[in-house]
């Protein structure tokens, strides 16, 4: 893999979307405990937390091509 911690939300979008899908990673890496902290804020129980952000990973990696860089 090559050094794409510095490369931008959108920019890592576009190489998903046109050649590797493992590179998913980085963005479930840069955003899932940002996610976790926050989920578990909301509804204050840690599995359940877990569960969200896992579900909401997994939505977004099936509609990446609907990813809109200008919103």
């Amino acid at each position: 893999m090559n050094n794409y911690e510095k490369t931008t939300d959108e920019e890592l979008v576009e190489i998903i979307r046109s050649k590797d899908q493992e590179l998913y990673t980085l963005i479930v890496r840069r955003y899932q405990n940002k996610l976790l902290r926050y989920a578990n804020y909301l509804v204050n129980d840690e599995q359940q937390s877990t569960n969200i952000v896992q579900e909401a990973l997994i939505k977004g990696f099936i509609n990446l091509n609907s990813f809109d860089k200008k919103k």
